[in-house]
């Protein structure tokens, strides 16, 4: 896995995400994209300070969106090793359930958006980076989230997750969270039928990612 990839500007596919962006994947921390975690956060009352994401670990990946000069969104992907995940501290009974079919499973955390320039070309650009990481390079089946619970209908709306977690305190915010799912095989799907269509009113988020065509130059910054 290399330590940084990029896609050029004028393969970013304008055709889906109306705009240029450059995404970046890299192991290691990631001081843009900690500092725009930390002022999304902060502006909500969450503390995270607690929890920077500034070592190196094969199982953490740090994921950006933005221009060279500035990041507009950042999420990162945890992958399910010995140590386990971070959500299992409260949803260990949910994950030890996935894992027993055999799933393979990655976890999103610190994922924010820049509010002066959020969009959804922006929080697309980051879940397909993401999932192209996910399965096509780490191979995962599954996927968990956790979220405000007045969040959770976006996430089943725009992505297809579902609620598996009842309402806790997550301690790494000190705020109220659900656990989601989602089976990879139907992002799959959703990307293969909609990614690249987009209709007045669309309500997913699927639409808004790269089509099969264009998707190689994203997955070729990756491997």
């Amino acid at each position: 896995m290399p330590h940084n990839a990029n896609v050029p500007k004028h393969k970013t596919g304008r055709s889906a995400h109306h705009g240029a962006f450059t995404l970046a994947s890299h192991g290691g921390g990631h001081h843009a994209a900690g500092h725009l975690v930390e002022r999304m956060y902060s502006r909500r009352g969450l503390n995270i300070s607690a929890h920077r994401d500034d070592h190196i670990d094969p199982n953490r990946l740090v994921i950006t969106a933005g221009t060279e000069e500035q990041v507009f969104g950042t999420m990162t992907l945890g992958f399910d090793h010995a140590e386990g995940l971070l959500a299992e501290a409260r949803y260990a009974e949910q994950i030890n359930a996935l894992r027993s079919r055999g799933a393979r499973i990655c976890e999103i955390t610190r994922l924010a958006i820049d509010a002066s320039t959020g969009s959804k070309q922006i929080l697309a650009a980051l879940f397909q980076l993401g999932h192209i990481h996910s399965r096509q390079i780490r191979r995962m089946t599954d996927a968990i989230i956790e979220v405000h619970p007045r969040h959770s209908a976006f996430y089943a709306r725009m992505l297809g997750f579902s609620r598996i977690g009842d309402e806790t305190i997550c301690p790494r915010v000190n705020a109220a969270a659900v656990l989601m799912h989602i089976d990879l095989a139907h992002a799959d799907a959703m990307i293969a039928r909609h990614a690249g269509f987009r209709e007045p009113g669309e309500k997913s988020l699927y639409p808004y990612f790269l089509p099969a065509e264009e998707q190689p130059a994203l997955l070729a910054h990756c491997g």
